[in-house]
């Protein structure tokens, strides 16, 4: 019997591909030479670059507003815009501005999590600064709806190391076989949970192929979906 579901948290509850989305609209309207850029273009080459300098953010060797301006110069740059120096500021401001704008829970997660919460424990495991990703679980309004929340920071484990799924299985006092966990990223959530023994959900949003279907189950969407569906077939 499952008792306890995590999810991930950003692009599993928090929204952040739509927010990046309505920052690279800016962008686009900021600077011609980017008009005839393909979002989804942008999008990959902008996680390519979270991801060069991820390590450096957490381990606090690159301050997280100096990376975000290297991201956004980098994507500008590669679309055909580069940044004057006495650009970058107001660019980076206004991306900033519209992602912080259009910050939102993904579609049909609020009233998942408000159905699972009368049948199991609910909580979150997420990368990420304790203070930012705590301020984004209360813009959200997501504290009535979470027991437990664990943040890579505040644990000094990121996933995907497994010491980060044992501390929140402890915490919720749960097994790994009675938890399900939920996560939008296929090697740093569902290969690290399913290899802990947890019941992995992979949440893909954008038909990315699946390495391994046996390591875990598929949904594409949150809306529509019962809590019986996701508890059951586990």
């Amino acid at each position: 019997m499952i008792k306890t579901v995590f999810f991930d948290l950003d692009d599993t509850l928090f929204d952040h591909q739509y927010s990046r989305r309505c920052g690279f609209e800016i962008l686009k309207s900021m600077h011609p030479a980017l008009s005839l850029a393909d979002i989804r273009d942008m999008e990959l080459f902008h996680e390519q670059l979270i991801w060069a300098n991820f390590e450096k953010v957490l381990s606090g060797e690159l301050p997280l507003a100096d990376a975000i301006t290297e991201r956004i110069s980098g994507v500008c740059a590669r679309f055909g815009h580069p940044l004057e120096p006495d650009e970058i500021v107001e660019t980076v401001r206004r991306y900033d501005a519209a992602y912080q704008k259009n910050r939102r829970i993904i579609p049909g997660g609020r009233g998942l999590l408000e159905r699972l919460r009368d049948e199991v424990q609910v909580g979150i495991i997420t990368n990420g600064f304790g203070r930012i990703q705590r301020e984004k679980i209360l813009f959200l309004e997501l504290s009535p709806l979470i027991d437990i929340v664990v943040i890579s920071e505040e644990t000094g484990y990121r996933k995907p190391d497994k010491r980060i799924f044992d501390t929140a299985l402890a915490l919720a006092g749960s097994r790994a076989s009675d938890t399900i966990y939920v996560g939008d990223s296929w090697n740093i959530d569902i290969v690290p949970a399913s290899a802990c023994g947890m019941n992995a959900i992979w949440l893909n949003r954008y038909a990315l192929p699946r390495a391994d279907p046996s390591a875990a189950r598929e949904i594409t969407s949150y809306e529509g979906l019962g809590v019986r569906e996701l508890l059951d077939e586990c």
